[in-house]
């Protein structure tokens, strides 16, 4: 018969094209058996260049987009970048027990320690015994409600004495398609909290 049946390794995929003529033009055929078989190979050879225009098309459409995505999460990463070094306060990220996690702000100054000796520390290693109890009893209003404000100490910090106040928020936590948290899991099993904490310098007040 005149049938034709082709393969193409494309975009990582094999792909099987099959032709069949009806039967009225098989019966036609007979008397112009060669015509019918020069048509069927133009015919497949414009598909079969369709075909491959169509996916050559469809990864460069893919790949323009990707570099669209990656350049607008760059910029939204510089504009965070450049509003969190604006933050005059001390902004930490902690856990329940006061471990600091991460730390930002363009206010190193107010630290009593440089930034890199804080990471993996709790606050009770860090601050004096009544600054550190503040700090976690904020916490533990935060992990309650959700937040706590106006919570104070008193510290000094390079020879001068300070006094700063809290601004604690109980940072979302991430889920993936299941619903599991994505965030560390403390001791049972349950997702271990982590908060958004505040230092705002109040001297001037």
């Amino acid at each position: 018969g005149m049938e034709a049946v082709r393969t193409l390794d494309t975009g990582g995929r094999r792909w099987t094209l099959e032709m069949h003529p009806l039967p009225a033009f098989e019966r036609h055929a007979d008397h112009v058996r060669h015509d019918a078989i020069a048509f069927i190979g133009v015919v497949f050879s414009l598909l079969a260049g369709w075909f491959l225009t169509l996916q050559a098309s469809g990864h460069v459409r893919a790949m323009a987009l990707a570099r669209d995505m990656t350049r607008e999460l760059q910029r939204t990463k510089d504009d965070l970048e450049s509003t969190l070094n604006a933050v005059p306060d001390l902004l930490f990220e902690m856990d329940l027990a006061g471990r600091i996690h991460h730390y930002r702000s363009g206010r190193s100054d107010l630290l009593v320690a440089e930034p890199a000796a804080l990471i993996g520390r709790r606050v009770g290693d860090i601050l004096p015994g009544p600054a550190a109890q503040e700090c976690l009893l904020a916490l533990q209003e935060a992990h309650a409600s959700g937040y706590s404000f106006g919570r104070q100490y008193g510290l000094e910090v390079r020879g001068s004495y300070l006094w700063f106040e809290l601004s604690v928020a109980r940072k979302e936590q991430a889920r993936a398609g299941g619903g599991a948290s994505m965030e560390p899991v403390a001791h049972g099993g349950s997702p271990s909290p982590r908060f958004i904490v505040l230092s705002r310098d109040i001297t001037g007040r």
